[in-house]
């Protein structure tokens, strides 16, 4: 059956499909997109950003809310603002309107994606984050590792880092009042390192906080020990100023 005649699971299929998507790597990025429910008219285009992206799934920023279940057609647009050429059909799975009145749309592919066009949707990004691990947890012994709490073999650090899931957060620096968002790459009991869209000097004291489905933490104060540029992106190394509690921390993902 074509990509284009999406066949109805049944319930072991689905719960399945569902277990296969979630062990799926998520990529953060920042991709355009046009969409059209699937057999609306050619015409009747929903512009869309791409906040992530996996090979069973994709999770849209649109304007309005589509009912769940629902099929689109996506075309994802290279840097050059060209629309591509194929679109790739996705169902519904959930939408969650954000306080500033768009929408998270998250839907799952008919088809799972290769390797090779995933390479090429993310190439096409304007920023591009390292992989979201899968929601497997690493066992020893039975038991889930937590390098906060165990620490780790690699590790020549004062403490343990540990990768975890690309949490939104936002920064504050001196002399601004206005918030900077980037995204947790990793993070230790001392300290922390962000992805950012621009610079941030050493030796400068900043504020932090983490934003969850648009709810955002209190501020954690740090100041920023290393910048160094990646890709588009600055990596930001900071170290907490007082000791973090443990739930503090855990918000950080």
């Amino acid at each position: 059956m074509s990509e284009r005649n999406p066949d109805v699971k049944t319930d072991a299929g689905a719960r399945s499909t569902v277990a296969e998507r979630r062990r799926a790597a998520r990529q953060r990025c920042s991709l355009r997109a046009s969409c059209r429910l699937f057999g609306r008219a050619p015409d009747d285009i929903i512009r869309a950003v791409v906040h992530d992206l996996s090979a069973a799934g994709v999770l849209l920023r649109i304007g309005e809310s589509l009912p769940k279940s629902a099929i689109l057609e996506v075309s994802f647009c290279p840097r050059s603002g060209e629309t591509a050429a194929t679109p790739y059909l996705v169902r519904v799975r959930h939408a969650s309107k954000q306080p500033q009145g768009d929408w998270l749309i998250g839907c799952a592919f008919v088809k799972n994606r290769s390797a090779l066009e995933m390479s090429k949707f993310l190439s096409w990004s304007n920023r591009y984050e390292s992989k979201a691990p899968s929601r497997q947890a690493r066992q020893t012994d039975g038991a889930a590792v937590d390098p906060f709490r165990d620490g780790s073999a690699r590790e020549r650090r004062k403490a343990a880092r540990r990768a975890g899931s690309a949490v939104t957060v936002q920064v504050i620096q001196p002399l601004s009042q206005i918030p900077i968002d980037g995204w947790v790459v990793d993070r230790s009991c001392i300290g922390i390192c962000i992805s950012l869209p621009q610079l941030i000097h050493k030796g400068f004291k900043v504020k932090i906080r983490p934003v969850k489905s648009g709810n955002a933490g209190a501020w954690n104060r740090a100041v920023a020990k290393n910048c160094r540029l990646t890709g588009s992106r600055w990596l930001l190394g900071c170290q907490w100023i007082t000791d973090m509690p443990a739930y503090s921390l855990q918000l950080f993902g």
